[in-house]
């Protein structure tokens, strides 16, 4: 089951399509920039995975919020914290975000739930973001995303840059690179023309 949000944070409530019913987010959040580059999501987040009563009002106040709404709404339960921490630590830093669920209608709170998002950035072009999460695991939800980011300069300038603290590890075959920031966390680096795309993976822990 594939199911559309759209969120325009210039206003103040949204709109969710979900069956029969429309519900219209609008929030705001302009903040810091550049959140997608080589932070881990560990880092001061750990705490902010606990879902406040106001996930379960209709007004919300950010994209996140939006997000753990819908979920919620369609039977998620178990993954609700997890979807929370990612999706804040990928949108905090976006003024307009858009995105896609896939939800199982069959035992939704047992299943992979997967969601895509289009998030602009501040002073920069889109980002893609993919968030997969996955109910009754070791860790009570087990989460994973990846951002697809285009930079203008080449990849060898990109990694100097803007990924200065990760370690080059070798490359996938012949011309994608790896750089490493931990166990769980990798990016790759694809020659895109005379510019580069950045495609940053973690496994949330």
């Amino acid at each position: 089951m594939r199911k559309k949000i759209i969120i325009n944070s210039k206003n103040r409530f949204f709109k969710i399509f979900f069956f029969a019913f429309a519900i219209l987010v609008l929030s705001t959040a302009c903040r810091a920039q550049d959140r997608l580059k080589n932070k881990t999501l560990g880092t001061g987040l750990q705490s902010k995975t606990e879902i406040t009563e106001s996930a379960s009002e209709e007004i919300v106040d950010s994209p996140s919020s939006a997000f753990v709404q819908y979920a919620k709404s369609a039977g998620v339960r178990k993954c609700l914290g997890r979807i929370e921490q990612v999706a804040m630590f990928l949108t905090r830093s976006s003024s307009n975000v858009g995105g896609h669920y896939f939800i199982s209608p069959s035992r939704p709170d047992d299943m992979m739930i997967s969601l895509s998002m289009e998030i602009q950035q501040p002073g920069a072009g889109p980002a893609y973001a993919s968030a997969s999460f996955a109910p009754n695991q070791a860790n009570g939800c087990g989460g994973m995303y990846e951002t697809v980011v285009y930079w203008p300069q080449d990849c060898e300038t990109v990694a100097r840059q803007h990924y200065p603290d990760l370690q080059r590890v070798g490359s996938l075959s012949s011309q994608i690179v790896v750089l490493k920031g931990s166990s769980s966390l990798k990016i790759f680096l694809m020659p895109a023309g005379t510019g580069c795309v950045a495609i940053k993976k973690e496994i949330v822990q």
